[in-house]
């Protein structure tokens, strides 16, 4: 420090720096300025200026540090993926030089990626690749030995019998799906054709989820009830379907969320900001003791009040998480909770209110370019915090704060925002980190037994689809009820090579739910031979 009154420092932010380091940097930051302030030079220092500078500066390592961060986070998970690649190419080293370089491929990818959404998506067509290995006999397996096992394995569940009631089930599924999209055609400017597209594409999008295709289409209904059609309609249908997901909630909370919260910090129905606020309130209930779905019902109950009062996305995120993990209530409490604390931070007609605040040097106002102007809640809640704590535990102006400011049903609430701001600027951090965590946390449900009984349920019902009218309904449902006379021909008529192409088609509708391709056995008459045709 020279004569000049200036400070500088130099933060190095690498991925070997530990966060008790970069705290430790900044606590010899403010031993230097507390230094500074003790100097005796005919300088006249700003304390409160400088003490706001030293906040900003704070604020501002804050993001960086957590940029890092994150993409340290991500790093790591890269990394991981990549091992899992090497070691599975080297446990399975007899698969075929084509499948080596998709794997290879692969890999390489994965180290372009920049963020966590493009890693899921690299990560699940990694499990593809693994299942194709498998399937294919290329990973070391006989496939006659795994084709034959299947197959005894399905007679012996009477398969055949499951398999028409399945038809049926799908026969009803496909006339309550024909039913939405009827609704949808009337509210909507939807062509027949683009109504059609809906109908194919809604099986892969709702299998995504481990939901139904109707389940899909419902929301898809339900923003084209409240406005939003076209692309538009289906991204919004789709991020309801993620929350729902996601937040284990259910379909009407999920859409309340997704709509209320477009409405109150006027998204215009973009998919991506919606996504982002998701990301952030996952990982806040990822890593804190609230859950998404309470977030969800808070949200819908504050979301347009919070806004008009100028608190941010992240900021009511944050408060809505605090009050929730120390008081457990529910999501339309901790609501009503949020919207009566930031009315009363507002309320300048309120001699009670202005005379506690008074009484602990905490303004409701403030001076700007030259006129007073009302201050943000969350800047008064600081403050407000700060002497609130330094108060002692019998100090009578404790109970006065939370009488006159939290009111007599929100003083728990208002008491668990004041005594956990440290709680709160880390749920502004989690949220800041949770890019990705929507889909991680939707994806671990999708794969639960019921989001993969739904996938198939999605799979009969696109197949029974391809093939339903009324002419062909009778001799569809007879093929499938002889299937596995079929099979059991097939396994020992054809050779090595037929039998691998005929494999890959009946496992594909298994691997792949919700893009199944109809495939077709012809026998010909002359001879012991099939063929395989989609």
């Amino acid at each position: 420090m020279g004569n000049d009154n200036s400070l500088s420092t130099t933060l190095n932010l690498d991925e070997a720096k530990s966060e008790k380091i970069l705290k430790q940097q900044m606590a010899n930051l403010q031993k230097k300025l507390q230094n500074m302030l003790r100097i005796g030079l005919n300088v006249t220092v700003d304390k409160n200026a400088l003490e706001q500078q030293v906040r900003k500066m704070n604020s501002s390592f804050d993001k960086i540090y957590h940029e890092q961060l994150v993409t340290v986070k991500l790093d790591m998970k890269k990394k991981t993926v990549q091992s899992d690649i090497e070691q599975f190419m080297n446990s399975n080293s007899k698969m075929s030089d084509d499948l080596k370089a998709k794997f290879i491929v692969l890999k390489k990818e994965i180290d372009k990626v920049d963020d966590t959404n493009s890693l899921i998506t690299l990560k699940n067509q990694l499990s593809d690749l693994k299942n194709e290995t498998l399937i294919t006999g290329q990973a070391g397996k006989s496939f006659g030995d795994i084709f034959k096992n299947a197959m005894s394995k399905l007679s012996n569940l009477k398969i055949k019998e499951k398999i028409i009631s399945q038809v049926k089930d799908s026969i009803e599924e496909l006339r309550g799906i024909d039913t939405i999209l009827t609704d949808i055609g009337k509210t909507s400017n939807y062509t027949k054709n683009q109504l059609k597209q809906l109908g194919d594409s809604s099986f892969e999008t709702a299998s995504t989820y481990g939901k139904k295709a109707s389940d899909y289409l419902s929301k898809v209904q339900k923003m084209a009830n409240s406005g939003y059609t076209g692309n538009q309609g289906k991204d919004l249908a789709e991020q309801s379907l993620l929350a729902q997901t996601a937040g284990n909630m259910s379909a009407e909370t999920a859409d309340n969320y997704i709509l209320a919260l477009n409405a109150a910090y006027k998204f215009n129905g973009e998919a991506k900001k919606l996504n982002e606020v998701l990301d952030g309130q996952t990982n806040i209930a990822t890593h804190n003791n609230i859950s998404l779905n309470n977030m969800a019902e808070a949200m819908s109950t504050i979301g347009t009040a919070a806004s008009g009062y100028r608190v941010s996305v992240e900021e009511l995120s944050a408060m809505i998480g605090t009050i929730g993990s120390v008081t457990h209530n529910t999501g339309s409490e901790i609501g009503n909770s949020v919207n009566s604390i930031l009315s009363n931070l507002q309320s300048t007609d309120s001699p009670e209110i202005l005379d506690t605040l008074n009484a602990v040097n905490v303004s409701m106002t403030e001076i700007v370019n030259g006129s007073e102007q009302l201050r943000d809640p969350i800047s008064i809640l600081r403050d407000l915090s700060d002497a609130y704590n330094q108060l002692g535990e019998t100090d009578s102006l404790k109970g006065e704060i939370l009488a006159n400011i939290g009111g007599n049903d929100q003083a728990n609430e208002l008491s668990a925002l004041l005594e956990n701001m440290n709680t709160f600027n880390q749920m502004l951090t989690d949220y800041t980190g949770g890019s990705g965590s929507a889909m991680e946390a939707a994806m671990s449900t999708a794969d639960s037994w019921e989001g993969s009984l739904n996938r198939l349920s999605n799979t009969w019902t696109d197949t029974v689809g391809n093939f339903v009218n009324s002419d062909a309904i009778i001799s569809g449902i007879n093929a499938l009820n002889s299937l596995l006379e079929m099979i059991n021909k097939l396994t020992d008529a054809l050779g090595p090579i037929n039998s691998l192409a005929l494999a890959g088609g009946l496992f594909a509708g298994i691997k792949n739910v919700g893009r199944v391709k109809m495939f077709t056995l012809i026998k010909y008459a002359d001879s012991n031979k099939f063929s395989y045709q989609r």
